[in-house]
């Protein structure tokens, strides 16, 4: 990504990784297991090294929910979604992408 830095949306990485489960219970057991020694650094998400952290949520189904990616620039960002008609809400600390634009996958972007 630093090369074309990071591309029209100014990517510089995965924040957040969040995944819903219908069994919480269960499933952070689990999701602890894999993870120990190390704990949640808050209830149901864990930061592995300088990776995205990993954050469960209770749902009505199994699987991916949210991806969260850090930007250069929300601004930036912020023009190039308008431009591609891909724009979801917009605030000063984040910028989603129009959730029908991508197949009901949520993309928050953060600074």
């Amino acid at each position: 990504m630093n090369a074309r830095q990071g591309g029209p949306l100014g990517l510089q990485g995965t924040q957040e990784i969040v995944i819903g489960v219908q069994d919480i219970e269960t499933v952070r057991e689990n999701w602890q297991k894999f993870f120990a020694p190390l704990v949640p650094e808050r209830p149901d998400v864990w930061q592995v090294g300088d990776g995205p952290a990993i954050h469960l949520v209770t749902a009505e189904r199994d699987g991916l929910l949210r991806l969260v990616w850090k930007v250069a620039s929300l601004e930036r960002a912020k023009v190039f979604l308008q431009k591609k008609k891909l724009l979801g809400e917009a605030d000063e600390q984040e910028v989603r992408v129009n959730v029908a634009g991508m197949m009901g996958l949520d993309i928050g972007l953060v600074e």
